[in-house]
């Protein structure tokens, strides 16, 4: 009787590890090659990945044929058992990561490793915040850091590495900048809570906002800063962004491609941390958005030449752009996490603002021409279909910046500190005309 019985269990677990590479293969073929995800998972990187995971489906199919044999056969293969062993091992290790990450990176804002850090949100999506690295602000519980005191009105601040800032120091500061003008033209004790972290796009700062409201934390306006730069490719279609080893990845939602897919599993996912780790500059990642407390440089600097970082930056922020003008839902999971802000700030009874910047290659005239391309046709209808949204008012800095001279970094897409200044002003003035015009309602 022993035998019988010891024989169906082997068969029992040679089909489940069949049936799980039979999964393996079914999520490989949703994921990459059909229109589920019509924007993909990932926005870096994506070709190469691609060819990885056509590696994973061809080892899976011969595999998956090794274990039928081995099923119909009925005998033990070699390969087979390494293959089940090889399954095992990369389980426990996905249980360890897990409960690793949680407890050392992701669920723990104190620790150095990492940029990001969860915060559990009951019946909600967990929020994104950035862990405190070099002068950024670790925000707690209705944002009550030292730049936000006394009973002066205040003007919530929603956005990605533009709202959080690039200037050198606060003066050249785009959210210390808004604030000056504030305090200038419309209210002296006005204050703008800076809540934009680098690597949010709208269904974060959506997140962040709803957590803001049941925190019941007074404002008197919202503002959602809008970086067409890559607020909109950044929101694809069935995806969330979820944090692991401490850095903003996209997941599919289906629960079935996450458990199945390679390139979805922590250990991929804690691979390609390593691997961009080995290969950049750790200090420089840490300090691409920084308040670093130096001097301003306001002097407007001809850009001279396209330094390769900028110009792959470039390249993969337009054809992010050109995947979403040509996907039908490319811009609903955008348009609906603003959507849901403004009924947020309507909920909250105080207006809702939407500053659109638009991405530098349609901005920087200098850029296209050493660049040798025309103002593309993607950006400007990303641009012309995020300044007809709804909002109390939107406020589009795209004339400000466009032709001007030094108005982003030379290294990348960032506002350079005459940027932000320019940029600071401008909305400021805006928001302040738009404040008083509602108080005096």
């Amino acid at each position: 009787m022993s035998r019988p019985t010891h024989t169906t269990l082997a068969f029992v677990v040679r089909a489940f590890f069949a049936l799980v590479t039979a999964c393996v293969i079914v999520a490989i073929v949703i994921q990459d090659h059909t229109s589920y995800l019509p924007l993909g998972v990932f926005n870096t990187g994506a070709a190469t990945l691609h060819e990885i995971t056509d590696a994973f489906l061809a080892m899976a199919v011969a595999v998956l044929a090794a274990q039928l044999i081995e099923l119909v056969n009925g005998r033990l293969s070699g390969p087979c058992g390494l293959v089940r062993g090889a399954y095992m091992a990369i389980i426990i290790l996905e249980v360890l990561l897990v409960f690793a990450d949680q407890w050392f990176v992701t669920g723990n804002p104190n620790s150095r490793l990492g940029q990001y850090y969860e915060v559990a949100h009951s019946g909600n999506p967990p929020v994104i915040l950035k862990k405190n690295f070099g002068g950024h602000r670790t925000f707690l519980p209705c944002f009550m850091d030292t730049t936000v005191a006394g009973p002066g009105p205040r003007v919530l601040f929603l956005g990605d590495s533009y709202t959080e800032g690039s200037g050198n120091s606060p003066e050249c500061n785009y959210p210390d900048v808004v604030e000056k003008v504030l305090r200038e033209r419309w209210r002296p004790d006005a204050h703008v809570v800076r809540a934009g972290v680098s690597g949010y796009g709208p269904v974060e700062a959506l997140s962040l906002l709803r957590w803001y409201r049941d925190q019941h934390c007074p404002v008197d306006a919202v503002v959602y800063n809008l970086t067409l730069q890559n607020d909109f490719a950044d929101n694809s279609p069935r995806s969330e962004r979820r944090v692991v080893a401490g850095i903003i990845f996209r997941f599919p939602r289906s629960w079935f491609l996450r458990t199945f897919h390679p390139l979805n599993t922590r250990t991929f996912r804690w691979a390609l941390v390593l691997v961009f780790f080995g290969q950049a500059s750790t200090h420089e990642m840490l300090n691409a958005v920084t308040v670093a407390g130096g001097p301003c440089d306001l002097i407007a600097r001809p850009l001279t030449k396209v330094s390769p970082f900028l110009r792959v930056t470039v390249e993969r922020d337009y054809d992010n752009a050109r995947r979403v003008v040509g996907c039908s839902g490319g811009y609903r999971e955008a348009t609906d996490a603003i959507a849901g802000m403004r009924a947020i700030a309507a909920q909250m009874k105080v207006p809702f603002f939407l500053a659109v910047f638009p991405d530098r290659v349609l901005a920087d005239s200098q850029l296209q021409e050493l660049m040798g391309m025309q103002a593309p046709d993607a950006s400007s209808q990303l641009h012309v279909y995020a300044t007809q949204l709804e909002a109390d008012r939107v406020i589009d800095v795209y004339e400000p910046l466009a032709a001007r001279t030094g108005m982003y970094r030379p290294v990348d897409t960032h506002l350079s500190d005459l940027g932000n200044v320019v940029a600071g002003e401008y909305v400021g003035n805006a928001l302040a005309e738009a404040l008083a015009a509602l108080s005096k309602d």
